[in-house]
């Protein structure tokens, strides 16, 4: 397989400066951490030796609040260390709270928000994340995402789909599960938390579609790549690519989000129009959700 190109740690850097650097890109990208916790962390190929491992609790809720986190928190013109950039599953009412801008004197107003965030949760995305453990087998990862989206659409769920960089992310909103009631609490009441019952709905989806779902990602702090950013591995640098449509999605291989140096990749030369989801052509009541975790045997009849 022909890999996109390469890169060592300061080429990784060059680029991403130029790519964060576009407002364009700083406005779809903060878009997604609206109320939300932000997280940059180093990637996996780079994190052995690395002084900088990642900083999560990042309050990004515009363009400036972007700039505040790379430049400030993280001093990221002179970084010796690449970074992903992560948004929580999780949303609160007013956003994460405030923290410093001294790593150090963070730590306690952090473990303070780890504790209690749960309680200003105002809703909790299900996200199916189809893993491939490598490369050579995103091409099953594909098959096996256009399967479970063409089950999702014949029973009208709505979904967001993205390319992950190593796998998919279907993201079905929160509301469409409103109506269950699950509390967002992890230490109580384990059987009506809405982590186990999503877990319980990624098993069976598993069990009927695709091992490559990971169902152990369903936790209060999840975290997920956030959209139009980049995602870096040792084989290239790929956008994550958020898709207008299913056709979209069928016609590019991965290697159609790998950037170049000039910030070109798979024929998309810019994103200056923004992007209109999947989930908003799908028409969506409660009925829909009921009789389709009936069909997959979440629920049962008169549950």
């Amino acid at each position: 397989m022909n890999f996109p190109k390469q890169r060592n740690v300061k080429q990784e850097l060059d680029l991403l400066n130029k790519w964060y650097s576009k407002i364009i890109n700083q406005y779809n990208v903060t878009e997604a951490f609206l109320n939300r916790e932000g997280a940059f962390l180093t990637p996996k190929h780079r994190r052995q030796n690395a002084m900088f491992q990642g900083v999560r609790c990042l309050r990004i809720h515009n363009t400036q609040g972007l700039d505040f986190c790379m430049n400030k928190l993280v001093n990221y013109k002179f970084a010796t260390t690449p970074i992903q950039m992560y948004y929580s599953v999780a949303k609160y009412k007013n956003g994460i709270a405030k923290t410093g801008s001294n790593l150090n004197d963070r730590k306690q107003e952090v473990e303070k928000w780890a504790d209690e965030h749960y309680q200003h949760m105002t809703s909790y995305d299900f996200v199916i994340d189809i893993d491939s453990p490598d490369f050579d087998h995103l091409p099953e990862a594909k098959a096996d995402t256009h399967t479970l989206i063409n089950h999702l659409t014949e029973n009208k769920i709505p979904f967001e789909l993205r390319f992950s960089g190593m796998g998919y992310h279907i993201i079905i909103p929160h509301y469409v599960f409103a109506h269950y009631n699950k509390h967002f609490n992890p230490h109580e009441n384990i059987i009506n938390n809405i982590y186990v019952f999503y877990e319980s709905i990624s098993k069976r989806l598993s069990e009927e579609f695709t091992e490559l779902i990971d169902t152990t990602i369903y936790d209060a702090r999840r975290i997920i790549k956030a959209p139009y950013s980049l995602a870096l591995y040792p084989e290239g640098v790929f956008v994550c690519w958020s898709f207008k449509s299913v056709w979209e999605f069928l016609t590019n291989n991965f290697t159609a989000y790998a950037i170049d140096d000039d910030l070109k990749f798979g024929g998309f030369e810019n994103m200056y129009k923004r992007n209109v989801s999947l989930m908003n052509t799908l028409r969506w009541c409660e009925t829909a959700t009921d009789d389709w975790l009936k069909k997959i045997k979440v629920i049962k009849d008169g549950d």
